[in-house]
């Protein structure tokens, strides 16, 4: 079955994507027509994305990755970071994690139903990285490799559980190529980082367009591949939320963004931020967008929700939420906060177990009652 819709009808896309969607198997979208109609799904709506719709920047860019896949007649290749514990500092999984990975699956079923290839996504897990970052401040200090190791399981087992390991996979960064040069390449960058970062703190609040060349540091970070002055604006939202996080002093903040920055370039020089040999791909996050980054850094970003906004306005990454239902008679819902906010909830304490043949994985469900 093809549909045929006048091209000066506005809606076109939405409406063909609509009937496409009533009848999978009958439906034939091809061209034009069809990276119309995959880039809908994939960039979503209120309920699903995070903030508003891409810039015509930033559909060019996600365009092309979809047209390239559709001409191959290739799976459309996505890329996902991933943290590597609970905010709480445990390996728990909860509703936060359950119904991000549904999300993913959805997507994926959403995208099949006009597009048979799909989309095959990457999760990068920030494990490796996670070791040295989360034990950096000297509240975390209990922190371990243990933890992050079951919270990767768990994560893992969630997928294979819920029938997503067809098209998700996970990829530590622990079990990759070159992880073994990653701590020696993040600490000799960092001290660089350390030094442009309390240099220019506060020159670049009075004066954004400095020239940073003017600094030895900036220059030695280039050299490696560097771009971007780190402006004031991405700075002081790295800096409250270390403060809110860890409590933590400038001249601590300045520490753990240096190791954070430190690691992201670490990523790039190594080939490590799970890509592989893709040459081009969507990165989706469910990271919200970072204030002051480069322009153009992230055009081929899609930012997601965790909870859908019919359920939770509030968003925050899963492995930075911590997720809970709220029952209101007979209606369920599921709702996130930070962890500061959870403590605070009267949740009455819940859990329920998913399994299959090979995995079982124990969802935390506390819930709270509304009258």
């Amino acid at each position: 079955m093809n549909i045929i819709i006048s091209k000066e009808e506005p809606y076109a896309v939405l409406i063909e994507q609509y009937i496409a969607q009533q009848f999978p198997l009958l439906t034939t979208i091809t061209g034009e027509n069809l990276v119309d109609v995959l880039t809908t799904i994939l960039i979503g709506n209120k309920d699903t994305r995070f903030g508003p719709t891409k810039s015509p920047e930033s559909l060019v860019v996600i365009r092309n990755v979809i047209r390239n896949a559709v001409a191959d007649q290739q799976p459309i290749q996505i890329l996902m970071p991933w943290g590597s514990m609970k905010s709480d500092q445990t390996d728990h999984i909860d509703m936060a994690e359950l119904l991000a990975i549904s999300t993913l699956i959805k997507l994926s079923e959403a995208v099949k139903r006009v597009y048979k290839p799909g989309i095959y996504i990457r999760i990068r897990i920030e494990d490796y990285s996670g070791v040295q970052l989360f034990s950096y401040p000297k509240t975390l200090d209990m922190v371990t490799a243990g933890i992050i190791n079951n919270y990767c399981n768990k994560l893992e087992n969630l997928i294979e559980i819920l029938g997503g390991n067809d098209v998700i996979e996970p990829i530590r960064e622990s079990n990759m190529n070159k992880v073994n040069e990653f701590y020696l390449t993040v600490n000799n960058l960092k001290p660089y980082f350390v030094d442009y970062l309390s240099k220019t703190n506060d020159v670049i609040a009075e004066n954004p367009l400095f020239n940073p060349i003017d600094y030895d540091s900036y220059n030695e970070l280039k050299a490696f591949g560097w771009n971007g002055i780190i402006s004031s604006e991405q700075r002081q939202y790295y800096y409250n939320t270390y403060k809110k996080l860890y409590n933590s002093d400038q001249e601590e903040a300045i520490e753990l963004l240096s190791l954070y920055l430190a690691q992201s370039l670490s990523r790039r020089i190594l080939n490590m931020n799970g890509a592989g040999k893709w040459k081009e791909y969507i990165q989706l996050t469910f990271c919200a967008p970072v204030p002051g980054i480069p322009s153009g850094f992230d055009h081929n970003y899609i930012y997601y929700r965790t909870v859908p906004i019919s359920q939770a306005r509030t968003h925050i990454c899963p492995w930075r939420a911590m997720g809970y239902l709220r029952i209101y008679r007979d209606k369920v819902c599921s709702k996130i906060c930070s962890l500061a906010e959870y403590r605070e909830k009267e949740l009455i304490p819940s859990s329920f177990t998913l399994s299959n043949n090979d995995f079982s994985v124990e969802i935390d469900s506390s819930y709270i009652l509304v009258d």
